[in-house]
C-alpha cells in the first residue's frame, strides 16, 4: 500500500484498510431499486376524483337532502370520487398501482378540504381523520383492482 505522511506521522495507505475492514463487516443490503412515486399519475387521478367530489357535493348541496339520506349520499358519493381518482391515477401509472391509487384518493380529498373551510364546516375533526382513512382504503383498492386488470390485458 500507499504510505502517507500527515501531520500526527506516517499512516500507511491512508486507511484504506480500516474502510475495506468496514465494508466487509457491514451487512449486506439486497439490492432493490428505490422507485419513486410516479407524481404525474397522482396529479390526474387527484384532479379527476377532486372534480367528481366538488361536481357530487354541489349537487348534494343543490337537492338538499334530509340528514339520514345526506350520511349515505355523502358516504357513496366520497366512494365514487375516491374510486375515480384511485383508478385514473392507477392507469396513468406503470406499477405500485394501490399505492399511487390511495395517495391519488388522499390527494382529491385534501383539494377540497379549502372549499369545506369556506362554508364554515369544521375541518378538523375526528370525521377528517376517518375520510383521509376512507380514501386511503376506497383508493388503494380501486388503484389495486386498475392495476390487475391493465397487467392481465397486457398479458393477453
Amino acid at each position: 500500500g500507499a504510505v502517507r505522511a500527515t501531520a500526527a506521522g506516517v499512516r500507511a495507505d491512508g486507511g484504506a484498510a480500516r474502510r475495506r475492514a468496514a465494508r466487509q463487516a457491514a451487512p449486506a443490503t439486497p439490492a432493490t431499486p428505490h422507485r419513486a412515486l410516479d407524481r404525474t399519475a397522482v396529479v390526474r387521478g387527484a384532479s379527476r376524483g377532486f372534480s367528481v367530489l366538488v361536481l357530487g357535493e354541489m349537487l348534494l348541496r343543490v337537492a338538499g337532502p334530509s340528514q339520514q339520506q345526506f350520511g349515505l349520499l355523502f358516504a357513496l358519493l366520497g366512494a365514487a370520487g375516491f374510486t375515480t381518482a384511485g383508478i385514473r391515477a392507477a392507469r396513468a401509472s406503470a406499477d405500485r398501482s394501490a399505492l399511487v391509487g390511495a395517495v391519488a384518493a388522499v390527494a382529491a380529498f385534501v383539494l377540497t378540504v379549502p372549499l369545506r373551510m369556506m362554508l364554515h364546516a369544521p375541518v378538523l375533526s375526528v370525521s377528517t381523520g376517518i375520510s383521509v382513512g376512507y380514501a386511503a382504503v376506497v383508493g388503494a383498492v380501486a388503484g389495486l383492482m386498475a392495476g390487475r386488470a391493465r397487467a392481465s390485458g397486457q398479458q393477453q
